[in-house]
Formats: structure tokens, sequence, C-alpha cells
């Protein structure tokens, strides 16, 4: 059956003189006709703004849960050491949640009204926190509300060991047999009572993890140690796994690195 020939339609432009010029030298640097030249050069730009149009925008919930489908994605092992490096090309996600901004403690940062719910935790924050930044005893770093510039949470991280016997099997077979394993502490994560309900706490992990991931320092996991049976909780949903002998030490193994 001979094929039909494609249907084409006309347009018609005004344009000024000194344009023309310009379009019809860069129509003959490609060995093009003008015409040709322009209606390819508009189907580029046409297809640029509608993917532009088309870009999805994530919500604080559909952000945390894209950042777990890069590092354990659909039908990967269900453990934590199964996850897998590629959240690299995405560095800033974990850093921009909605209207919050996650950003290094400064001496600028008004503590003073920060309230979660927990005596020392609140007491640290206010009191503390900055002493040890300066000490480099630890990190912190603080989630921004945008629009008010009110501290919603905080988190610490802090380089740490843990000793190779107080591994599990499963993960002491993977590492090299010196005695401690180089890990980064996650000493204290909290959300002011403003903020519960927002995942606001599960951002705040989410971006511990990434930093952690992205050192310069070797480290092989995430280790924390939970408070209590809610924290406990809370981290074990996260991909945490209990290690050692202590109550509620929690451990989770980094993405490998290239």
């Amino acid at each position: 059956m001979p094929q039909q020939a494609s249907r084409t339609a006309r347009i018609e432009a005004r344009i000024a003189p000194g344009a023309l010029l310009l379009v019809k030298r860069a129509a003959e640097l490609q060995g093009r006709s003008i015409s040709d030249f322009v209606v390819a050069a508009a189907q580029e730009v046409a297809h640029r703004t509608i993917d532009e149009a088309q870009m999805i925008r994530l919500s604080v919930q559909d952000q945390r849960r894209f950042v777990e489908l890069l590092l354990k994605p659909p039908g990967s092992c269900a453990g934590p050491e199964a996850r897998q490096e590629g959240s690299s090309p995405f560095d800033r996600i974990l850093q921009m949640t909605g209207s919050f901004l996650i950003e290094p403690l400064r001496s600028n940062h008004d503590r003073t009204d920060f309230t979660c719910g927990v005596d020392a935790l609140d007491r640290y924050f206010r009191e503390q926190a900055g002493q040890d930044v300066r000490r480099r005893a630890t990190a912190c770093f603080v989630a921004l509300e945008m629009a008010s510039d009110r501290i919603a949470g905080f988190y610490t991280l802090a380089a740490g060991g843990v000793l190779l016997a107080q591994m599990s099997v499963r993960l002491a077979k993977r590492l090299p047999r010196y005695p401690t394993v180089p890990v980064a502490r996650l000493g204290r994560l909290a959300v002011a009572l403003a903020y519960h309900g927002r995942k606001l706490g599960g951002s705040l992990l989410w971006d511990a993890i990434e930093r952690a991931s992205r050192s310069e320092v070797a480290v092989y996991a995430l280790v924390v140690d939970a408070k209590d049976e809610q924290a406990e909780s809370f981290y074990l949903h996260h991909g945490f796994v209990a290690f050692g002998d202590t109550s509620r030490s929690l451990i989770l193994p980094l993405p490998k690195r290239m």
C-alpha cells in the first residue's frame, strides 16, 4: 500500500532585518535552508518548554519516599546492607524539604525558644550545642522554617568507632579484620512541638544519612543509641538494626562508595 505523504502546515512570521541576517548566517553554518533552521530551532525550544512545564514538584512525604527508592529500589533485599548507592546526583534533595532548609548550626540562630517536649534535649540544644560545635566535639544541623526563620528541629553528628566483635556475623563478614569499625554517630535528633506530625524527623534522619555517606573520612555506618521504645521504633522503621550488647544500640550500614 503506497505511503501517504505527510502533511505540513504553513506559518508566517515577521522578522527584523538584523535578526534575519543572524538566522541566515546560522542556517548557512549548519547547511540548512532558513525555513528548516527556524523550524528545528522552534521545535527544540517547544520541547524544552513542555518538559519544564511538566516537572514534578515533590511534597515533603514524596521527597522522603523518593530518596528511599533511590537507596533501596523495589525488588532489592530488605536488609539495610542492601541499600544501593545512587543518591549522589540528588545531593541537595534532602536539604530542601518543602518549606524547610537544613543547614549547619550558626551563632546567629535563635535557640532560646526551642521546645521539643524532652527537657534534656531542649537544655542541650539551648545551652551546650554551640559549645560542642566550637570545640569540634560534634556537628549540629538545624531545620529552619523558611517563612519565619524559626528552628523546627535539629540533629547532631560525630565521628566514632565500634568494636568489630559487636557486629553481627552478617555485617562483620563484609568488613576487614580491624579491631574497630569507623562510624558516624547520630547523637541527638529532635523536632519542635509546633512541627510534630509533618514528617520532619524522617527528613532530618535522611539528611544525616546523606551527609555521613558524603563524608571524605571513611565511615562504614550510622550508629544511634535510641533513648526509648518510641525512638527505637522510629529508627527501626527507617532501616536500622540492633547490634552490640547495649540496649537499643542501632546501626545502619551506609551505601558503598565507588
